[in-house]
């Protein structure tokens, strides 16, 4: 993979700071090689933007990568991650994906996964992923409709429902959609603050709070 490009302005994270050569190690291992060349900072990034118990979960095993007690632990051989080739990471990563320890194991899933989420929904800061072109996929929509507006809690809202479906992401909004034409009454319920700047945002990987949280990195709290 070509070098990495550091924006100075996405390198002043928590997670940055002696992690990024790690992150850098784990994104070439998983990423294909047309990927945007800064995932490993956005990776960064992401895991800045949890919470505080689950980024230094994530934090503490970023950290212990750099260790050849722990390469040993993982692998049978005490090596860092970052000093195995291409080949090696892929074993210590498929390793701990097999490991009998489970904060190994969701460890790995929570990794892999945001490389992977940043490999193909990230983009180079310009609204362009060259992995996009070789999937089939146009990229963000340009015509970003107006925000939606609050509706105000009356009286009038139901309070009993047929259906209630939790989160309006992909599976959600479907499943709210196909509920709502067969004739039934969905309730549909979201966590958090009112979503301005989600609705506004086409690019998901620029709110990785509110897109990216694994079950596994819940699982490491």
């Amino acid at each position: 993979m070509p070098p990495v490009i550091r924006p100075p302005a996405l390198c002043e994270g928590a997670t940055i700071a002696g992690n990024l050569d790690i992150l850098e190690a784990v994104y070439a291992t998983v990423a294909p090689p047309d990927a945007p060349r800064d995932g490993a900072v956005q990776m960064a990034v992401a895991i800045d933007r949890l919470s505080p118990a689950r980024a230094g979960k994530l934090r503490f095993l970023l950290r212990a990568f750099g260790s050849r007690a722990f390469g040993f632990l993982c692998t049978g051989r005490a090596i860092a991650f970052a000093s195995c080739d291409d080949e090696g990471r892929a074993r210590y990563l498929r390793a701990m994906s097999r490991s009998p320890l489970a904060d190994l194991r969701t460890g790995y899933a929570a990794l892999v996964r945001l490389a992977l989420f940043i490999a193909y929904a990230g983009d180079d800061g310009a609204a362009r992923n060259r992995t996009w072109e070789r999937i089939g996929y146009p990229g963000p929509r340009s015509d970003v409709p107006e925000l939606a507006t609050r509706a105000p809690v009356t009286g009038d809202m139901p309070s009993t429902f047929d259906a209630i479906v939790i989160g309006s992401g992909a599976g959600g909004s479907v499943a709210a959609s196909v509920l709502a034409r067969a004739g039934l009454r969905v309730g549909v319920f979201e966590a958090g603050p009112w979503a301005d700047e989600v609705a506004n945002n086409a690019n998901s990987t620029r709110l990785p709070n509110s897109t990216w949280s694994p079950a596994s990195a819940r699982a490491m709290t």
